[in-house]
């Protein structure tokens, strides 16, 4: 049996000095269906897929949310993160894209979202509730936003309960945005994601997925298992 078990891990090893990644070892990235906002009075336009989030050029607050579709995922997902492009800030003050704010930073929070999906992406107005949803709840992640990040895309890894959530989901995910350092007297813009409806937008989750159990693997430790009840293992 002792021979048997050497055997098979010379085998092993010779297989993958020539393995290949598998698809679901090398991840899997998921274009967002859906993506907007919901200010603080509750409106959303359904054809608007701007993901700006803060306080914009009229100090109203705007918090985003991001769909997608996960009936294709078929694998126990091990690490996920959130892929968003911030474009690139303009020199006219009237127009400013991506990140501005009087602060150096701001702090960008994900959530989960409660709201049924049907719901959140037909919009409409004195959806405050929707709002409220989308700045609450369990965390799902946060980044640390600037002016550096002006004309680049943004990764933010998920943390556990946004990948338990994941796994548990089988069909559309979706997940909401807010910046939780906001200024409460408002005196000035501070938003995140401006002019995100014009290209590129890209709005991608990333997965990562728990490696399946290869035949060398079983079969190593089914030959383990049946020396070791023998004393010699």
């Amino acid at each position: 049996m002792l021979k048997a078990l050497v055997s098979a891990i010379f085998f092993c090893v010779a297989l993958l000095d020539t393995a290949v990644l598998t698809p679901a070892d090398a991840g899997t990235v998921l274009d967002a269906i859906d993506s907007g906002w919901y200010n603080e009075f509750g409106y959303h336009e359904n054809n608007n897929e701007n993901y700006i989030v803060g306080n914009t050029f009229n100090l109203i607050t705007h918090r985003d949310f991001f769909l997608f579709d996960l009936s294709g995922v078929g694998s126990t997902i091990a690490s996920a993160e959130l892929r968003l492009f911030n474009h690139s800030q303009l020199t006219s003050p009237s127009n400013v894209d991506g990140y501005i704010s009087g602060d150096a930073t701001e702090t960008y929070v994900l959530y989960d979202v409660d709201t049924a999906i049907a719901s959140l992406t037909s919009g409409g107005n004195g959806l405050v509730s929707h709002y409220n949803d989308l700045g609450s709840g369990t965390t799902f992640g946060s980044y640390i936003a600037s002016a550096a990040d002006n004309g680049t895309a943004i990764s933010i890894p998920l943390n556990a309960d946004a990948v338990q959530a994941l796994n548990n989901s089988t069909g559309s995910f979706a997940i909401g945005g807010a910046i939780t350092t906001l200024r409460i007297d408002r005196p000035y813009r501070e938003h995140l994601f401006s002019n995100s409806h014009n290209p590129p937008n890209s709005r991608q989750l990333v997965l990562k997925f728990v490696p399946e159990p290869t035949t060398c693997t079983l079969a190593l430790a089914a030959l383990c298992f049946a020396v070791g009840r023998r004393g010699g293992c």
